[in-house]
């Protein structure tokens, strides 16, 4: 396949068809993902990706899961949240801060997208992390229930989905439904589920509107314990209120009357129309691009959203198939974090150990480093930066910051000599396996030349033919030049071999600075 990237100006990408696919919809894309899928085929491939509940995980993903992240991606028994099952299971009485264990949780879901077999699930869980968003900073509690409905719910229904976010602590949290009762209206959460949530200001619904919706979920504060442990009658306004047309009996006493009328409610707006345009344009502009005219798509995809009962299965399979999306390619940008789970799948790293998960605060120290690095650069996935999730605009994701950060994901991949100083990799070792990226790649010490070494780091790690002379050359010389003595301009990057793992470090380090690692 060959297209021309908005990007990157006057150069043409080529790449398998396998790539393309594996760029677009997984969150980890390798060239043994890639590979798979040209085994396979597309289709039989993303029809396989739309049903994860049929996949098989990995031995190796179970195992790294059940040791590291034990209270994650699970359903307790006994109508118990996430969250209350962890901290009876792990924390018996004795909390560790909502913080702590919120981070705990984000580095799971940062696993589960690089070791995880069921990709698509992956990046819609993201996609519907942006519609539905909430940050640790303002609602660490719930985080297993939160990014555990994201996962669930991200092929399901998306009435479903919403319903269900919608009763979580951390929605509740961070839209300050906690606080919305019958003495103390707070509008917020009754905004946020017309405007981001659902219609849209298309819809055109008024401030009257607003506060109705408020009233709806007056006394929910979201499910902690037990379901309708957190809605309370006492705080509810009983009685028929009107939203855009809609009368709502709301009646009865009771909490689970109150979760009939949410019910009620969540159903209503997820099955308008307004709703499924909403959801078909932000899914072109997340998996096509955002430049062209995609409006005919968009009208499609939201009457097949309708007809399907809120279903995103039948949209997706749609929208896969379209023209717009066979022809999409290099039009849209990988988050920073996929560069990451990508580098991880690629080199199959493998974690060792265990959590001691009695005290979160004490969380392994190679973990937490990739977290913070990830924060307070270029932010977390279901973390979000603000009430409508992060931007879906390309150019977001395109700057220095993001760039400069990339190259510090080899020391979570243990290709750098040091930790932030440390004088060993101990603390790595204990940690995860080391990889070796000459065996990964191909390349054989002391035979390979640095242009052949560097054009197959490249094309191992971009997917994209190395057709460009000027960059392979470029990852060449920073590789034989970046620890040597020797001035640059005396070595000659197409003559000289790659003499160690030292320098197939640093071609991996300058791949991750090419542009082409993002373009998707």
């Amino acid at each position: 396949m060959d297209f021309v990237s908005p990007y990157l100006t006057g150069t043409t990408l080529t790449s398998s068809t396998g790539w393309f696919y594996a760029r677009k919809l997984a969150t980890a894309p390798s060239r043994e993902l890639a590979q798979y899928i040209e085994k396979i085929g597309p289709s039989a491939w993303v029809e396989q990706q739309l049903y994860p509940e049929r996949i098989s995980e990995s031995t190796r993903y179970e195992t790294e899961r059940k040791a590291l992240f034990p209270s994650t991606f699970i359903k307790p028994a006994g109508g118990k949240t996430r969250d209350k099952n962890f901290w009876d299971t792990y924390q018996r009485g004795a909390k560790n801060h909502p913080y702590d264990v919120s981070v705990y949780v984000l580095q799971s879901a940062l696993h589960r997208l690089w070791r995880s077999n069921k990709h698509l699930e992956g990046k819609m869980a993201q996609f519907w992390a942006d519609m539905l968003a909430v940050t640790i900073e303002k609602a660490p509690n719930g985080y297993h229930d939160y990014v555990g409905i994201l996962f669930e719910g991200a092929l399901g229904k998306y009435s479903d989905l919403l319903y269900n976010m919608t009763c979580s602590q951390t929605m509740a949290l961070f839209l300050d439904n906690n606080t919305n009762n019958r003495y103390a209206l707070n509008e917020n959460m009754g905004r946020e589920l017309m405007e981001l949530h659902s219609w849209g200001p298309e819809k055109g619904y008024t401030q009257t509107d607003v506060i109705n919706v408020a009233k709806l979920l007056t006394g929910l504060g979201g499910n902690t314990n037990y379901e309708f442990k957190e809605a309370r009658p006492d705080l509810h306004i009983f009685g028929p209120i009107k939203v855009v047309g809609k009368t709502f009996r709301n009646g009865g006493s009771t909490a689970a009357d109150m979760y009939r009328t949410i019910r009620e409610l969540t159903d209503y707006l997820a099955h308008d129309r307004y709703t499924g345009l909403r959801i078909a344009r932000r899914l072109i502009q997340f998996f096509v691009g955002q430049d062209q005219n995609y409006e005919a798509l968009a009208q499609r995809l939201a009457t097949t959203y309708v007809a399907n009962d809120t279903a995103i299965r039948p949209v997706l399979r749609e929208l896969f198939t379209s023209s717009e999306f066979l022809h999409s390619g290099g039009k849209t940008i990988r988050r920073p974090w996929e560069v990451l789970c990508s580098l991880m799948a690629s080199g199959k790293l493998e974690l060792k150990g265990t959590h001691n998960l009695s005290d979160t605060s004490a969380i392994d120290k190679v973990l937490y480093k990739m977290f913070m690095t990830l924060k307070y650069n270029c932010g977390l996935p279901f973390d979000a930066p603000a009430t409508n999730g992060y931007s879906l605009d390309a150019d977001s994701w395109i700057n220095s910051v993001n760039y400069g950060m990339l190259t510090q994901f080899g020391r979570y991949t243990d290709y750098i000599s040091k930790w932030d100083g440390a004088s060993d990799l101990s603390s790595m070792r204990r940690w995860a396996n080391t990889i070796v990226w000459s065996d990964k790649i191909g390349i054989t010490l002391g035979k390979t030349t640095a242009q052949d070494a560097a054009r197959k780091t490249f094309e191992y790690f971009t997917g994209y033919a190395a057709n460009n002379t000027e960059i392979v050359n470029s990852i060449a010389v920073y590789a034989i030049t970046r620890n040597s003595v020797q001035a640059a301009e005396t070595r000659n990057a197409g003559n000289e071999v790659i003499a160690n793992e030292g320098e197939v470090y640093r071609l991996v380090e300058a791949v991750l600075l090419t542009p082409h690692l993002l373009v998707a």
